[in-house]
């Protein structure tokens, strides 16, 4: 068993992930509320189809965990003590291969790659009805590298877009 802090990094088999249980693109991904009205626009991009993987381009263009901090209104889990601000911004050798998060952008939970990362969403982070989910189960799985026995270059690409596979269960009470 292994515990992570909230922001957290955990590298397994040379990928890193990065995890929180925050949702890093929502923030991002809307104009601010003005006059008590979300315009539910989105200030990253227009047409709506390539939204999210634009807003992951963001994020890493950002460089941080909560790229959308200090914003005017935060739910309670965003509480971040401003001296360590610093900390949850992504290193030049600590960007997240994975990111791993919940979102409230689509109700079910989705992976989304660029820029050889993949940014999943593994729970919702809207609301739903009681009633409607009693549990849900999402699994990702990463296929092994193949071995290469010449490495001239020590970094090699992930292929983590080729290689990673996401699968989400519902059970629902009958």
């Amino acid at each position: 068993m292994v515990f992570l802090s909230n922001p957290g990094y955990l590298r397994l088999n040379g990928i890193l992930f990065g995890v929180t249980s925050c949702d890093p693109l929502s923030g991002i991904s809307r104009f601010p509320r003005r006059h008590g009205i979300n315009s539910g626009k989105n200030m990253v991009c227009k047409p709506q189809s390539h939204s999210i993987r634009l807003i992951c381009q963001q994020l890493l263009m950002q460089r941080s965990f909560f790229p959308s901090y200090p914003a005017s209104k935060l739910p309670a889990e965003y509480a971040i003590d401003h001296t360590k601000l610093r900390e949850l911004e992504f290193s030049s050798d600590m960007i997240p291969d994975v990111l791993l998060f919940c979102s409230s952008l689509k109700r079910e939970p989705f992976v989304e790659f660029t820029n050889s990362r993949a940014f999943i969403s593994v729970h919702s982070a809207g609301k739903s009805p009681k009633e409607d989910v009693v549990n849900s189960l999402t699994e990702v799985y990463i296929t092994p590298k193949p071995l290469e026995e010449e490495q001239e270059e020590p970094i090699q690409d992930l292929d983590i877009g080729n290689r990673l596979t996401l699968s989400y269960t519902i059970l629902k009470e009958e």
